[in-house]
């Protein structure tokens, strides 16, 4: 409906308040080490806090993604 697109949802009850995040700079190891020992699902990358430059999923670093990921 047209007056939805103007409403306004508070994802704060939902939100984690300090998640994740590894440097723009760090090693793939060191992001694949949180996902495995974490159980985590995303690892927001930052150049400097609190700026979000990018997300890293699990699925990024599972078999052909990963090799990929490394030859780029």
């Amino acid at each position: 409906m047209p007056r939805d697109r103007n409403a306004i949802v508070d994802f704060t009850p939902f939100m984690k308040p300090h998640p994740y995040v590894v440097s723009s700079d760090s090693g793939l190891r060191r992001a694949y080490r949180l996902f495995r020992s974490m159980g985590l699902r995303h690892i927001f990358i930052t150049e400097q806090k609190p700026v979000v430059t990018g997300v890293l999923t699990r699925k990024d670093l599972i078999g052909e993604n990963a090799v990929r990921f490394l030859h780029d």
